[in-house]
């Protein structure tokens, strides 16, 4: 499956989510608490968002997934 990250860090109210890049479902949004907390805890960091590296992105992807305790079939 390929996602699609979409993220807005740099406004007053943050947030992430990922979609199904193939049909536009959302599989996981996190909100402001969840954002800052994630970074915080170094479980992503805003680089990881613009690496062109696939390996990365799904690295980043699979921590979300599990860091929201969300098992989604891949």
């Amino acid at each position: 499956m390929i996602y699609l990250v979409d993220a807005w860090l740099e406004c007053a109210h943050p947030s992430l989510r990922i979609l199904n890049k193939n049909t536009g479902e959302v599989c996981l949004t996190l909100n402001e608490q969840e954002v800052i907390s994630y970074q915080e805890q170094g479980i992503f960091d805003v680089a990881s968002l613009f690496s062109t590296n696939q390996e990365v992105i799904q690295e980043l992807t699979n921590d979300l997934f599990i860091a929201k305790h969300i098992v989604y079939k891949l």
